[in-house]
């Protein structure tokens, strides 16, 4: 019985596996059983009568079933949107008793492939029979199939088609291409898939028709599938334009000569000017190699000039200074002044090079007008005493003190406009003047529209010198050009220096021309389009006022967060006289562990920070972030923090004022800069509010003569550095002797990355010596390692060549001029 049993259970599992419904129907036509899908479908039947089972009520074929359970029967059954096939057959169950086993498989998808069969043949069929060409099938030589079209094409409807031989309807001529295409596909040859023939009709003559066959098997049998498409019009046409062609054929012939000699001399035509523009394309290369050439050959032989010349003119220097009173000192001056104007040529023609190269760039930093301009004319004054001449600068009140430009560029350019007002001036006077130009009113031969700029500025340097000729105006303005061959004998130069003037103006959004009459001097106009400066990138009152006198500051405990000692040391000579306690450390990351543990470093808390923004192991502005997330509170979220940094441009100083910084100083540090932030952020009196006294600091003394080779630049960069310094010349002196000793390994090191193709190595050599640099007033060394750095951070390795070229020659010049002035100060 056990045995008995789980047969009864494996039956009943396989029963509830499988996908369709199963019922088990008695002899008194109930249900005894049904599975898992039958209860889903329907519900639970057990004990039902058949009659009331869906799956077996309704059906006429179900009456043998109902009469006889014993009789196996089949039937289709339709459940909602479900299609079944239903099989019954009879079986004994485990009591002997002969019961109905009925089971269902889904059909559904059949169901519908069916339908969907059905609904693509009655498509196919609507196609065939209104298809515009013939469609015809072919077994054993005889028409199986012909759709209405036939009639069209041979006159006979396709039922009198069928059955018939399809030879007859084929034109005689064509019969035997016809057969023999036909039989070779029939045979698997290669033949072509359509060909053209011609077709007989009863009433209408020959219809041409294309042919497109294909093998099929109809009904069990080969057969040719064949397209018949009328092109009847078609060989009309082809026809008509065969005549046409055979009439136009002899009118070609005839033009034939005569366009061969005409093609055989435009050939010839052809061949020559294509010569001729390869000889111009090589002639083209040639000349832009020949200028690349010679404006690295221009660069390289600067370099090489420059060296020599500057240790010829510091050792007249010194000669001159050793010399006796009573001693011709004659020959020692004549080298100076003949050294003087050789440099001064060398620089233009270096600028020139980087003119015809695109390599010369003006950059955008704020700077005090005023004082520039007024800088600039003064280094003129001693020449022109000396020629018996009268000076003078207006700058017009409407003019701003702080503009944003290039100052370097704006002295150069008024450089060489004074020193050609200056040359061709024997007497009378030179007068410079500075005006804003009114929006819209146009300035020279390049008027740049009012929305090009903040500020637009019109230079004009007028002299009573000898003039110059209407149609010579022009000329003055082209390289190595000048008004005409005498100027060069009588007065020197190179003509290159209206031609770089004009250039840099342009690139300042302005131009150079002017107006002259001769014999009646000459008005050189300069226009340039400059910016005014962002308020959080300057602030005007503390560039030009005082700084706080120490009585009036309040010591404070500040964090200096700086890399380099140079800067480092600067920066504590600067503010220790006013009381301050500073802590310093050299990175981002060991500023953050001392605003954690000020107790550390010998303080109870920090009252502010100086933050340079570039430096090793973590830079100012992810530190200044990390401050002011407030994510730790070990770390004084409020504090305020001063950024300092080389960075300028009003996009990189809103950067850094994004990131949390409280104030932004430029470097070089100015000391009057410095104090004011510092009074600002840690709310002392403002300084409108305190006496104008100046900080404690070593007089300054009177600077001495310009070094040789080095310009009016140098001296007023080391003016202005000692500004900055508050006027403390031995602060000065202290980091210039940095300077000199720290700048060859720095330089050595920056050249050594360079070769080994170290980019960042590089740029951080470079941005060590832009600030060292700057610090000293070497504004050329900066001016250059900024370049440098700038190349190197934006990986274009390819544009550093021309600036660390320019970059060594500046740390030659500068360091052959710190020790001039050491030389002449001793």
């Amino acid at each position: 019985m056990e045995h008995v049993r789980r047969e009864q259970q494996r039956f009943q599992y396989l029963l509830e596996s499988l996908d369709g419904p199963v019922l088990l129907v008695g002899q008194d036509l109930t249900v005894r059983y049904c599975n898992r899908v039958c209860r889903k479908l329907l519900g639970n039947l057990l004990g039902s009568h058949c009659v009331h089972v869906p799956c077996l009520a309704g059906a006429e074929e179900l009456l043998p079933f109902r009469l006889n359970i014993n009789r196996p029967a089949s039937w289709e059954w339709r459940h909602q949107d479900r299609h079944f096939h239903m099989t019954s057959a009879p079986m004994t169950d485990a009591d002997g008793e002969t019961v109905s086993i009925i089971h269902g498989v889904d059909i559904t998808r059949r169901k519908e492939a069916e339908l969907q069969l059905t609904h693509s043949q009655q498509q196919l069929a609507a196609i065939v029979s209104y298809a515009q060409e013939g469609i015809v099938v072919l077994s054993d030589g005889k028409l199986v199939f012909a759709n209405p079209f036939m009639l069209f094409l041979v006159g006979q409807p396709p039922e009198m088609l069928t059955g018939q031989p399809f030879l007859p309807f084929i034109h005689p001529e064509d019969q035997p291409r016809v057969l023999d295409i036909h039989a070779n596909r029939l045979a698997g040859r290669d033949v072509p898939f359509s060909y053209d023939c011609r077709l007989v009709h009863p009433a209408t003559g020959a219809k041409w028709v294309q042919v497109a066959a294909a093998l099929l098997e109809w009904e069990g049998r080969p057969a040719v599938l064949a397209m018949l498409t009328d092109i009847s019009e078609r060989k009309k046409m082809e026809h008509m334009l065969q005549n046409l062609l055979q009439e136009q054929d002899h009118i070609i012939h005839e033009k034939t000569n005569s366009l061969m000699q005409t093609n055989q001399s435009l050939l010839q035509s052809m061949e020559q000017q294509r010569r001729t523009a390869k000889k111009l394309e090589v002639a083209s290369r040639k000349a832009q190699v020949a200028t690349r050439a010679k404006s690295q050959f221009l660069a390289n032989m600067g370099h090489e000039i420059r060296t020599p010349l500057n240790v010829i003119l510091g050792m007249a220097q010194v000669a001159l200074r050793d010399a006796p009173a009573e001693s011709n000192r004659r020959p020692l001056e004549m080298i100076l002044e003949s050294g003087a104007h050789l440099l001064s040529i060398i620089n233009d023609l270096l600028d020139f090079s980087k003119i015809e190269a695109h390599h010369l760039a003006v950059e955008c930093i704020p700077f005090a007008l005023h004082e520039l301009v007024l800088r600039t004319v003064e280094g003129f004054s001693p020449a022109v005493a000396d020629k018996g001449l009268q000076l003078t600068l207006h700058i017009h009140q409407a003019v701003p003190q702080v503009v944003m430009g290039d100052p370097a560029r704006i002295a150069q350019v008024l450089n060489n406009l004074l020193s050609n007002a200056l040359k061709f001036t024997a007497r009378g006077r030179i007068a410079v003047s500075v005006r804003p130009i009114r929006h819209g009113r146009p300035h020279g031969p390049r008027h740049v529209p009012p929305s090009a700029c903040m500020t637009q500025l019109l230079f004009c340097v007028h002299d009573t010198g000898t003039g110059i000729a209407q149609d010579k105006i022009a000329s003055i303005f082209h390289s190595f050009q000048q008004a005409d061959a005498s100027v060069a004998r009588r007065y020197g130069g190179t003509g290159l220096g209206l031609t770089i003037s004009r250039r840099l103006a342009r690139l300042m959004g302005g131009d150079v021309w002017a107006r002259s009459k001769e014999g009646a001097g000459s008005r050189f106009f300069f226009s340039a389009c400059l910016q005014a400066p962002d308020a959080c990138l300057l602030d005007q009152r503390a560039l030009r006022g005082p700084a706080l006198a120490p009585e009036c500051v309040t010591p404070r405990v500040i964090l200096l967060a700086e890399d380099s000692p140079q800067n480092t040391e600067m920066l504590l000579a600067l503010l220790k006289p006013y009381g301050h306690r500073i802590v310093h450390v050299a990175n981002g990351q060991e500023a953050l562990d001392a605003l954690r543990q000020p107790v550390a470093h010998g303080v109870n808390g920090f009252d502010v920070v100086l933050m340079d923004v570039q430096m090793p192991v973590m830079d100012g502005l992810a530190a200044t972030r990390l401050i002011r997330a407030g994510e730790d509170p070990a770390l004084p979220r409020d504090i305020p923090v001063i950024a300092l940094t080389a960075h300028t441009m009003e996009q990189e100083v809103r950067a850094i004022l994004h990131a949390g910084a409280t104030r932004h100083l430029a470097k070089p540090v100015d000391v009057r800069l410095l104090v004011q932030a510092l009074a600002e952020t840690t709310a002392v009196a403002s300084v409108s509010d305190l006496p104008a006294t100046t900080p404690p600091t070593t007089p300054p003394t009177t600077p001495p003569t310009t070094p040789p080779g080095t310009g009016t630049s140098w001296r007023a960069d080391r003016d202005a550095a000692l500004a900055r310094l508050g006027g403390s010349t031995a602060l000065l002196h202290k980091l210039t002797a940095l300077f000199q000793r720290q700048t060859p390994a720095l330089l050595e090191t920056a050249r050594t990355a360079w070769l080994q193709g170290d980019l960042a190595a590089l740029a951080e050599q470079a941005h060590a010596l832009k600030g060292n640099a700057a610090a000293i007033g070497a504004q050329a060394v900066s001016d250059a390692a900024a370049q440098v750095e700038t190349a190197a951070r934006q990986h274009r390795p390819d544009d550093l060549p021309t600036p660390m070229q320019a970059l060594e020659r500046a740390v030659e010049q500068a360091l052959a001029a710190c020790l001039e002035d050491i030389a002449q100060e001793a």
